[in-house]
């Protein structure tokens, strides 16, 4: 997908996007340079900023319920987003809501037929000295770690 379709694609999903978990686009359109997709903003912080930082434990915790609320409600709704990243996980540090962005390939498990099964985790921990780093642990157990050099990461929901 070019980015154009992309953008399309995550707006023709909004009805089926209007949940509390996710950035809901408002409007798209075309100039004769650019494509634009409008989207709300729930406020927050991208988690990718976080990541690196030293985080007291209790926010730790408040932020991760908030994002299994978040992906619990996408696959309750049987959407797979096919990029979850931290690039695309907005976050209010207060309440703990996570809000989704980032759907220009997420696929409707209803209208392609898809199964849902668990290929692998993300996981969140703390470094000595409180940072907080992740890493992916795919089906057969295999751990994905990304580097302090790497600006985003490739894991796959």
């Amino acid at each position: 997908h070019g980015m154009q379709a992309r953008l399309q694609h995550e707006y023709e999903l909004r009805a089926d996007l209007a949940a509390p978990w996710a950035v809901q686009a408002l409007d798209w359109f075309m100039t004769d340079a650019y494509t634009i997709l409008v989207q709300q903003d729930p406020g927050g912080e991208l988690l990718e900023n976080l990541l690196g930082t030293p985080m007291p434990l209790p926010l730790f915790f408040r932020l991760a319920c908030g994002m299994a609320r978040a992906v619990g409600g996408l696959h309750g709704q049987e959407i797979v987003h096919k990029e979850i990243q931290p690039a695309h996980m907005l976050l209010d540090l207060a309440s703990g809501q996570t809000h989704l962005l980032g759907f220009g390939n997420a696929a409707l498990g209803d209208d392609r037929g898809l199964m849902f099964f668990v290929y692998g985790v993300i996981l969140f921990w703390f470094e000595p000295g409180g940072k907080l780093r992740e890493s992916f642990v795919d089906a057969v157990g295999r751990r994905h770690r990304r580097r302090d050099n790497e600006r985003r990461s490739r894991f796959v929901n």
